[in-house]
């Protein structure tokens, strides 16, 4: 019995190899084989995969590394257990994905990783030396979704044009800038605008003349992490240059909070603030409220706002001090 046994998984690896042999003569970009890891599923079979990747930018220097991070989930519910393929598609030759936690790798060009329990699975993209745009594909069966990373030029900043609307704006800087100073970033304000922060519970302000022309007030620097509110007195557009801050840890206080989002690009709010206290809420403007709502019995966020997006300032309401990592 036990001879038999032993024939068995040894016809079981016999096949692998066969099949990993073929996949890999057909095609480079075939994706990952899954031989040596067996599904242990515990939610329900994913619907959509959810893909960021952060920094969204990186140089061309054949060092650095972006995180690919996907989600898969059905109707907001994770999907544990399940073999996430990803893949390299258009782009450089000379980029490499690596596995993250105990994730296979086969071809070069594909890894594949098993969800945790909340349904995130992740990669690593190293840059090459060549500059240009890859796209990351994130796949189980016929679900899939794509993501790009961009390899710039090393020492190259990136742009963000940011639209000032007349009236009142809930606003954030998304980028790392090299000087933060309010005069150096709203070159073209309207006279008597106005910038309110929110520090340590209380307002303050400073107004720009343009007699002088230049900013003054109670503070002199925009800061990442955190929301500011513009009063725009006409309507132009901001451009924001600088880098990608990274991975954030932005400590978030009792009561409320006046924050920033420091990204380029959109991201759910049920991937950026996971697991936070029942009955958070958060606020966005434009124009008019819209709010959502954290419940931990569903668990997630529920609400009018469903993603936070570039450039926007939010007010977060929290039931219990916590640190955002993100």
């Amino acid at each position: 019995m036990r001879r038999r046994e032993e024939e068995g998984a040894k016809v079981k690896l016999l096949n692998c190899f066969v099949l990993a042999s073929v996949l890999l003569s057909v095609s480079a970009l075939s994706g990952a084989v899954v031989c040596a890891a067996e599904e242990h599923p515990s939610g329900p079979v994913p619907t959509e995969i959810k893909v960021t990747v952060d920094p969204q930018s990186i140089p061309a220097d054949g060092t650095t590394q972006s995180t690919i991070t996907a989600r898969a989930r059905d109707n907001n519910e994770a999907s544990g257990g399940y073999i996430l393929t990803f893949e390299i598609g258009e782009g450089p030759n000379d980029v490499e994905l690596i596995p993250v936690l105990d994730g296979g790798s086969f071809p070069d060009t594909a890894v594949w990783d098993e969800t945790d329990e909340n349904g995130y699975a992740y990669a690593k993209l190293k840059a090459g030396t060549t500059e240009g745009q890859v796209t990351i594909k994130v796949s189980r069966g016929g679900v899939f979704e794509t993501a790009v990373v961009t390899l710039k030029e090393q020492g190259q900043t990136d742009q963000f044009k940011m639209s000032v609307v007349e009236g009142w704006n809930l606003i954030s800087i998304p980028l790392q800038m090299d000087n933060n100073s309010i005069n150096a970033v709203f070159t073209n304000a309207s006279n008597e605008d106005v910038l309110f922060a929110y520090d340590d519970g209380g307002w303050v302000t400073t107004t720009y003349y343009s007699a002088l022309p230049s900013w003054h007030g109670d503070f002199e620097t925009i800061e990442l992490d955190k929301g500011y509110w513009y009063g725009a007195n006409s309507a132009y557009t901001v451009t924001i240059e600088g880098t990608e801050a990274g991975t954030r840890n932005v400590p978030i206080a009792t009561g409320w909070n006046l924050i920033g989002y420091t990204r380029l690009n959109e991201s759910g709010l049920d991937d950026l603030i996971p697991n936070v206290s029942n009955n958070d809420v958060l606020f966005a403007y434009g124009g008019g409220w819209i709010t959502a709502t954290y419940y931990s019995a569903l668990p997630g966020w529920h609400g009018d706002i469903n993603k936070m997006q570039q450039g926007k300032g939010y007010w977060y309401g929290a039931n219990e001090a916590f640190t955002w990592e993100y």
